[in-house]
């Protein structure tokens, strides 16, 4: 049996970023490297075998997630957690916008070591990586992020991987 807790927490800022501002010709960015979490699922699963080290940042960050930042917004349209992967919240992200989201496999980075382990279409379902997922312009430089796609007019996101649509 599996234990599921969840959290809410509710307060006031005096600024804020909501999903919804992202605009036609926005890039899309990443904060660090998806896929240490899922890793370390998959380590305590007793499905994937690891260095020591890689094991050990693995575990860490699936057993003990902790939020990337914080961030400058400034510049940033719209933005939200990374909690559930890229896959279903740049989803999330491409509704509350309105616009399609392409994202580029070939442009995801993995955690250093991670890449011989986990493939790139598996990490990019890595939940509770708790980094930002943002459009903003394309020469974005606020912050360090990677640009790992595009928006455009349209719904949904596209996966791309060697310049093909997957």
């Amino acid at each position: 049996r599996d234990l599921q807790l969840q959290l809410t927490m509710g307060g006031h800022a005096q600024s804020h970023i909501t999903r919804s501002g992202g605009r036609a010709g926005d890039a899309l960015y990443i904060t660090g490297a998806p896929g240490l979490s899922l890793a370390g699922y998959e380590v305590l699963a007793g499905r994937l075998t690891l260095p020591e080290n890689l094991r050990l940042a693995a575990l860490e960050r699936h057993l003990r997630p902790r939020a990337a930042g914080p961030f400058d917004l400034k510049g940033i349209h719209a933005a939200m957690d990374l909690s559930d992967g890229i896959v279903q919240d740049s989803l999330r992200l491409a509704r509350a916008s309105g616009l399609k989201l392409t994202i580029d496999l070939d442009l995801i980075p993995l955690p250093e070591g991670l890449e011989a382990f986990l493939e790139k279409h598996r990490a990019v379902t890595s939940g509770e990586e708790l980094e930002l997922l943002f459009l903003g312009p394309a020469d974005f430089n606020g912050f360090t992020a990677c640009r790992i796609g595009s928006a455009s007019q349209g719904s949904g996101v596209v996966f791309r991987e060697g310049g093909r649509e997957m």
